[in-house]
């Protein structure tokens, strides 16, 4: 887990958006605007179609994590 989640940090996020960050060993603020988006709506399509399967495995699957050259981190199908 990063060291700003290890330390106590504490926003609104799901149990699900916090395992995406741990996986992928990356803080909040290294994520660009349009990847929150992203990542919740995946969970809410995952939550109304088949809530039984929507694990981190399954988003890791379905997106890979890229860097932009600021050193800010996306997703792409």
């Amino acid at each position: 887990m990063h060291r700003s989640l290890a330390l106590g940090l504490k926003l609104p996020m799901t149990k699900f958006v916090l395992s995406v960050l741990a996986f992928y060993k990356i803080a909040p603020s290294q994520l660009l605007g349009v990847v929150w988006r992203t990542v919740l709506e995946f969970k809410a399509l995952c939550i109304l179609s088949v809530p039984d399967v929507c694990q981190r495995e399954v988003f890791n699957a379905a997106y890979a994590l890229r860097k932009t050259n600021e050193n800010a981190r996306y997703f792409v199908p």
